[in-house]
């Protein structure tokens, strides 16, 4: 059985999935704050392998490129797959089932583009306990040709977002990592994000941005395209007990109260100063 709340993060760079790997390693140094053990990984197949056949994490979160029977990691290297023919609309026939059953018992959650088309429905026939992807292409942002491409995890600007798309998806994870959400209640999350940005740009404060009508268009197409299987109820990580708030004046107040039985305890004669 996978360990309970020992999550794994697939990281790789290059073919735009920096973009992503930048949310995911700030969720993981998040985590390690509040004692979550999080192994991260810059996406190389032997290197995803040992890891998982080391700590066994319950959680696997991975960003890659796909087709609907396959995912992707570092430099294109296939790594999940399952044996199937061309898609009518999506093409590319699968040739192998590739790793299904290493994922039995986790959550696995694939930024990557159609991989829940058969790749997800195959990891929970082999016993993947729960599956978020989505359907048709990921978008992961927009920009006017004449602006400059942003940096990884650059906030939104007027001419350019490609930010708020993968800042939905990475919600999912932060509510099951961080918070020790149930998978139904982070894709819920994840829906309540997309559904903010989109408002933002159809509404609301940025409205009036040139990029607008297609950050909404494209922020509500990977809403649309979003999908989860498996058990929704299930919470991969514990609840992380929060640190005890202590303000200054709980401990002034804890001082006195100590002064005040040291002082009753000396007038008692329980104890003396060195001098006395």
């Amino acid at each position: 059985m996978p360990r309970e709340g020992v999550v794994l993060f697939s990281e790789p760079t290059g073919y735009g999935l920096e973009y992503g790997s930048c949310f995911f390693k700030q969720i993981a140094e998040s985590a390690r704050r509040v004692g979550v053990n999080v192994v991260e990984s810059g996406g190389f197949p032997d290197d995803l392998d040992s890891k998982i056949d080391e700590h066994d994490p319950v959680v696997f979160y991975s960003i890659g490129h796909g087709t609907h029977c396959l995912h992707t990691v570092a430099n294109l290297i296939p790594y999940i797959e399952v044996e199937h023919p061309a898609h009518p609309k999506w093409g590319h026939p699968c040739y192998e089932n590739l790793r299904l059953d290493k994922f039995k018992g986790r959550h696995v959650h694939l930024l990557s583009c159609i991989t829940a088309v058969h790749l997800g429905p195959a990891l929970i026939d082999h016993g993947c306990r729960s599956f978020i992807g989505y359907d048709a292409e990921f978008v992961y942002g927009v920009r006017l040709l004449i602006a400059e491409i942003p940096r990884p995890c650059e906030e939104p600007k007027p001419d350019a977002d490609f930010y708020s798309f993968i800042d939905c998806d990475a919600e999912g994870e932060r509510k099951i990592v961080l918070e020790g959400s149930t998978v139904g209640e982070a894709v819920n999350a994840m829906i309540a994000k997309f559904e903010e940005y989109i408002k933002k740009y159809e509404e609301g404060e940025w409205k009036d941005r040139p990029i607008a009508p297609w950050a909404a268009r494209w922020l509500r197409h990977d809403l649309d395209h979003l999908k989860a299987y498996g058990g929704m109820d299930w919470r991969p990580v514990p609840r992380v007990a929060p640190l005890p708030y202590v303000t200054m004046g709980g401990i002034a107040m804890g001082l006195l109260a100590l002064s005040a039985i040291a002082t009753y305890a000396h007038e008692k004669g329980w104890w003396k100063l060195p001098w006395e």
